[in-house]
């Protein structure tokens, strides 16, 4: 409750009078919700990740800057929590406006260009190291081994700290001060923390190491 009020106060101290009265907006902070899969090859089960995160990013010359944060997910296999803080590098492209004539060979695509008109839009690219830890499930842990054997078709967590290296994306559309973006992005998982465990010997062992993630969010520039 006390981090809930600090954050609030700090909300209402900082941020709102930056959006009332600055012209330069070069701190932005934002919420999203998005997943993660961590693949091992082709036609291979996939570890699904749900998550939610919270974002900061500083760029001092409106380009060039860092983007941080935090996520959070409490619902993938074997595990309790699991946590990771971005640290990354982020280039935004320059805000404009789409103004040539309108032609679309479908619905979708005209509303797509019509927003464009519309709304001034960029591209955030970002790329840099991300550092997690994994709280793992000691209870799923005990209940899916017997003598030290795993039921079969499972992923198992047994490296508590992650380190990747990911590149991301994150186009966005500006409404004033607020932005709404859609964010993907890959990466390499260095650490392997997950094993697949299978009656198959050709999957099992096997440890997803590339990460394809997705995400949906609003932020605010100040």
């Amino acid at each position: 409750m006390k981090i809930i009020k600090s954050i609030t106060l700090f909300f209402f101290l900082l941020v709102i009078p930056r959006i009332i009265f600055s012209q330069i907006r070069n701190y932005e902070i934002g919420s999203s919700v998005g997943f993660g899969a961590l693949v091992i090859e082709q036609h291979s089960p996939s570890l699904f990740i749900p998550k939610t995160s919270v974002s900061f990013g500083y760029h001092p010359d409106l380009k060039h800057g860092l983007l941080t944060g935090i996520s959070y997910s409490n619902s993938v296999e074997g595990c309790d929590e699991v946590f990771e803080i971005p640290l990354f590098y982020s280039y935004k492209s320059k805000s404009e406006r789409n103004h040539g004539v309108i032609s679309a060979s479908s619905f979708s695509e005209l509303i797509f260009q019509i927003i464009g008109q519309i709304l001034p839009h960029r591209v955030e690219f970002c790329v840099g190291p991300t550092l997690g830890y994994i709280n793992r499930n000691s209870d799923y842990l005990k209940a899916t081994s017997s003598n030290n054997q795993y039921y079969s078709d499972e992923f198992i967590a047994d490296r508590k700290i992650s380190l990747s290296f990911d590149i991301y994306a994150k186009p966005s559309y500006a409404i004033g001060p607020v932005n709404i973006y859609l964010g993907f992005g890959v990466g390499y998982l260095i650490t392997k923390n997950f094993k697949f465990v299978s009656d198959d010997p050709f999957l099992s062992g096997k440890r997803p190491c590339f990460n394809v993630k997705g995400d949906v969010g609003l932020s605010i520039s100040f």
